[in-house]
């Protein structure tokens, strides 16, 4: 079976020197300011990477405004969300994938809650654009995806 998703999205890693504009481009997502929702995403990576120490993160754009960053110094690691029993050995950028939505997810609904219902579109939009990415991967990383987030 092929891909579900008949187009391609490109995916370009942010040059070092232009990593400080990463965050602040995701607009009035924001307004929490950026270092807190890189914050967002490291706390998260600590809670559900196992064993993780930190790292040298690579940004990450895609063509169809999707963004992520990923543990670049690791090649594996195993990725546990003990809520609803997923554990998996994945490389670290489709773990970054994750995190990331994940963590865009958890803003969105904060915002939902918050009556903020311009910033919950904009972090939907953002947890869209990455899950469409992911749709263009191949089947073992669209199972590990999903399987971590139901």
């Amino acid at each position: 079976m092929q891909n579900p998703v008949e187009y391609e999205i490109e995916r370009n890693k942010v040059p070092d020197d232009q990593k400080l504009e990463f965050f602040p481009s995701f607009g009035d997502c924001n307004t929490w300011g950026f270092i807190p929702l890189e914050g967002f995403i490291y706390s998260f990576a600590q809670r559900y990477i196992e064993n993780y120490i930190g790292g040298y993160w690579h940004y990450v754009n895609l063509s169809n405004g999707g963004k992520y960053i990923y543990i670049s110094d690791v090649k594996e690691l195993v990725l546990t969300n003990s809520f609803n029993y997923f554990s998996e050995k994945m490389n670290s950028e489709l773990a970054g994938i994750i995190i990331c939505s994940f963590v865009y997810a958890q803003c969105s609904e904060y915002a939902y809650a918050q009556g903020r219902l311009e910033l919950y579109e904009q972090f939907k939009n953002h947890f869209n654009a990455l899950k469409a990415y992911v749709l263009t991967l191949d089947k073992k990383s669209r199972s590990m995806y999903f399987g971590f987030l139901d």
